[in-house]
């Protein structure tokens, strides 16, 4: 993990695999609440970058299984104004529905992405 914290631009695939994983447990309306909250209370301090894919993904994970905090997706939403650019339109979309659906409200995400 260190060495993606020296080379942001390298892509960390254990989160790519974390947050398919995320997903599949939100889908099947599985997982302990601690799990919820240890996996949450990683992403939330261990400074990592995401990517996209990993954003939207996670961020839909934790909308659906209704598990996520402010602190959370104020992370997501961060991360992802950061790499605005590289949003495909589904990953942009998906993210999008994931904040309206957790009542999140992420002005700064939506002034981003709208033009000034």
């Amino acid at each position: 993990m260190e060495f993606t914290k020296r080379h942001p631009d390298i892509r960390n695939d254990a989160y790519c695999e974390l947050a398919t994983l995320l997903q599949s447990f939100a889908r099947a309306g599985e997982g302990s609440p601690r799990l919820w909250e240890r996996i949450q209370s990683h992403l939330i301090h261990a400074g990592v970058p995401m990517w996209p894919r990993e954003i939207s993904t996670i961020a839909s994970a934790y909308s659906t299984s209704g598990r996520g905090t402010p602190e959370m997706y104020r992370l997501l939403e961060n991360e992802a104004i950061d790499k605005i650019s590289l949003f495909k339109p589904l990953s942009l979309s998906s993210v999008c529905w994931a904040f309206a659906n957790a009542d999140y409200p992420c002005n700064h995400l939506f002034t981003s992405i709208g033009p000034q």
